[in-house]
């Protein structure tokens, strides 16, 4: 009997390359050049960085893998002269370097097919024309460039994904990651909290004038944090329902840490959004019983000031919401004036600012606090069509005959990849931030595993296996 082809995960330069011999040899003089010339730290730095490259070349998913696990270390940055590179970009680019090094090697200049290829190419070709008149061209520029890194990645998880379990592994990876960078959170905010100190995104809540630090953890914001905990939060709610035994311990660990975290952020937005992630798992009858019980902890134990803070949020007199009015109207006007390509992303702050409006509204803002607003403004009609139509296909395949799907651990993870998409939507109804590098990350690689999944190229690990056979 043959192997299925969907069985296999591809390794890249394929087993027992030369160039994968070379790598090895190459890796190894480096680490011994280093330990000759530079400090005990620099060398570990450059071993991390060659296990990293020798792992991703072994098994591409594990490269995947090692783009959710970087977002905690959101916060360190190497800048290289006007750019600032974070772990997950790092990360990224290693994996599009080995994408093209692969192409090379193998004399194969192609990439696989896809149902979303269309937007994919109208988003790249106006990210790059929306740099031509822009205020700051080399933002624009730096974002479009990343965003054709993204696409690498997500051309690579569709080329080399073919395994059910490696979507768990991919779950989990992202699941631990923001588990880390929310316990992080917390623990910091506790620390603020225990030690009295008032920081300058705190919050004063209760009778007794308490001073509350909204978390922020690795990430430096409080509302991108919130903005991971809303992706993460159906993942890890449909890793308590697929995963068995020690898996599922972790699991339900990992679901309390990121609600507490969520609600430590004290972001109104993200607290809607997660509850419409949450909703649409009900959809699915095994996680019913898990949203049930998470439901009755929450209302039990949810404290008063949290409530009184999500029923705030139709208080139209607060600061904070009164001014999304400005910043949204800012954003049509600016639409009017750049309809097709917009301001160029990252333009909307200084567009913002120089706009005909009452010198009482809101006169600052780094972005329109809406993503349909945001991509409007700053890439236009026709970037905000293609990116639509980018999610809306996303979806689509991720639901499009799911009931029908015979794996029933296949179909969990379509309903859940699509929970944490429209959670994250919904969130971003008040904010804007997914052109950021960690939710942007995910985002690509969930759209790689929703065609892969929607096609039916994921196998479920049923189908008859021979030793030697290939792709």
């Amino acid at each position: 009997m043959s192997r299925s082809s969907a069985t296999l995960e591809p390794t890249l330069f394929g087993t027992q390359s030369p160039w994968q011999r070379a790598g090895w040899i190459a890796a190894i003089v480096a680490m011994g050049a280093c330990a000759a010339v530079f400090s005990a730290l620099q060398v570990a730095v450059v071993i991390a960085g060659l296990v990293c490259l020798v792992l991703t070349i072994s098994r591409p998913s594990w490269g995947i893998a090692l783009v959710l696990l970087a977002i905690p270390l959101e916060f360190a940055v190497l800048d290289l002269g006007t750019v600032g590179l974070s772990a997950v970009q790092i990360v990224m680019l290693l994996l599009a370097g080995l994408m093209v090094a692969e192409m090379f090697a193998t004399g194969r200049f192609e990439i696989h097919k896809t149902p979303l290829d269309v937007p994919i190419f109208v988003w790249l070709a106006v990210g790059f024309l929306g740099a031509v008149g822009a205020v700051d061209p080399a933002a624009t520029i730096k974002k479009a460039g990343m965003t054709l890194v993204l696409a690498a990645v997500y051309y690579l998880v569709v080329k080399k994904v073919r395994r059910l379990s490696t979507v768990s592994e991919l779950m989990t990876a992202l699941v631990v990651a923001c588990t880390a960078v929310g316990a992080y959170g917390i623990w910091v905010s506790y620390r603020y909290l225990a030690s009295g100190v008032v920081t300058g995104n705190s919050l004063v809540v209760g009778s007794e004038g308490l001073s509350v630090p909204r978390a922020s953890s690795t990430v430096g914001d409080p509302t991108l944090l919130a903005g991971l905990m809303v992706l993460a939060l159906p993942i890890a709610v449909m890793l308590v329902v697929v995963q068995r035994g020690w898996k599922r311990v972790f699991a339900i660990g990992a679901t309390g840490i990121v609600l507490v975290s969520l609600g430590f952020t004290f972001t109104r937005g993200a607290w809607m959004g997660a509850a419409c992630g949450l909703a649409v798992l009900a959809l699915e009858k095994r996680s019913r019983r898990a949203l049930i019980v998470l439901a009755v902890i929450l209302l039990l134990l949810s404290p008063a000031d949290v409530r009184n803070r999500a029923a705030s949020s139709t208080n139209f007199g607060r600061a904070e919401i009164s001014h999304r009015f400005d910043y949204w109207q800012g954003a049509l006007l600016i639409a009017e004036t750049h309809p097709l390509f917009g301001v160029g992303v990252n333009n909307f702050e200084y567009a913002f600012a120089r706009l005909p409006v009452a010198e009482t509204a809101q006169r600052v803002a780094i972005h329109a606090h809406n993503i349909v607003l945001a991509l409007l403004s700053e890439t236009g009609v026709i970037g905000l069509l293609s990116w639509g139509a980018f999610i809306a296909g996303t979806l689509v395949l991720l639901l499009r005959r799911r009931r029908a799907d015979q794996c029933e651990e296949r179909r969990l993870w379509r309903l859940a990849i699509a929970a944490s998409i429209l959670g994250s939507i919904a969130h971003q109804m008040t904010d804007s931030f997914l052109l950021e590098p960690t939710v942007n990350a995910m985002l690509w690689i969930f759209a790689g595993l929703a065609v892969l999944m929607g096609s039916g190229l994921i196998d479920d690990g049923t189908s008859d296996t021979s030793p030697g056979s290939s792709e």
